[in-house]
């Protein structure tokens, strides 16, 4: 499973609920593209960890510890200036897209409180983390871009912040069945349904595509032809039923194991694909 945009949807909110309110103690860069926030929240203290390895960007709660350089990276040094001993008012990721926003409240060098942004980007080498002033410009992020790269944002201190650009699907928080429904109609008779589903929706990862279109009816590669009005009815209820669940949010994480008990895929849904593997239930912090 990949860190689709529903899951970093599943994250934000799972994070939001534990560490919102608490106060960001302390923040390490173990690695040129990690950082640790050390966070006192409710009585209890969380390390959350945040990662840009284009190979393996991700963000969750860990028990861990790292060891961390002699002397701290000028990042590093940056977010301790303006986010050391500030409150996370709030976590959240905008609307499906692969990016979690902390805002973080703090004072500045005369003394008057504002609020900035830590944004992580989760998307395999594009991934990034950036640190974004209350004017909405960057003030330092870990992977710079600069006008050499075509077609890429322009990632710099001082530059406005802008999400990723959106790709041409519909988002799950702005649909309803209707909508749904029309979609799936247009899916040409000789084409796979879960491919015309995650062309056609923003957020979904194509394990999450799959899934729906076997839980209606028991073949992940069932072709366009194959959905009746019965079953295209179905499925439209079944994915409105997900998308409803997205919305509220209404999370069931879970951890699937193969046969010799092995982590082998995660998701924010009990996939019915994996109906004959154990499977746990799975927070963020176990990952």
């Amino acid at each position: 499973m990949a860190f689709d945009g529903i899951t970093m949807k599943c994250i934000a909110a799972e994070l939001s609920a534990r560490l919102c309110g608490g106060r960001c103690d302390k923040i390490y860069m173990p690695d040129k593209d990690a950082i640790v926030l050390s966070v006192r929240s409710a009585g209890k203290n969380y390390k959350l960890f945040l990662c840009c390895n284009p190979s393996i960007p991700r963000i969750y709660l860990t028990e861990s510890a790292r060891e961390n350089p002699l002397s701290p990276p000028v990042f590093c040094m940056l977010l301790r200036k303006h986010l050391s001993g500030g409150h996370i008012t709030h976590i959240s990721c905008p609307d499906v897209e692969r990016v979690i926003e902390i805002g973080i409240e703090s004072k500045n060098e005369l003394g008057d409180i504002g609020t900035k942004r830590l944004i992580i980007e989760i998307m395999g080498r594009y991934s990034n983390i950036l640190l974004v002033n209350e004017n909405g410009t960057i003030a330092d992020c870990v992977r710079k871009i600069d006008a050499s790269a075509p077609g890429e944002r322009i990632l710099l201190p001082g530059v406005k912040y802008e999400l990723p650009p959106k790709q041409d699907k519909l988002s799950p928080l702005e649909t309803d069945f209707d909508k749904i429904h029309k979609i799936i109609g247009l899916c040409p008779d000789d084409f796979k349904m879960d491919k015309h589903i995650l062309n056609s929706f923003a957020g979904l990862s194509p394990a999450v595509a799959r899934d729906f279109v076997y839980a209606v009816c028991g073949d992940m590669d069932a072709q366009g032809m194959q959905f009746d009005d019965e079953k295209k009815n179905t499925l439209a209820k079944h994915i409105a039923g997900m998308f409803d669940k997205i919305k509220n949010p209404r999370f069931e994480p879970v951890i699937i194991k193969n046969d010799d008990k092995m982590p082998f895929d995660f998701s924010c849904f009990d996939l019915k694909q994996y109906d004959s593997k154990e499977r746990v239930c799975a927070l963020c912090e176990v990952l």
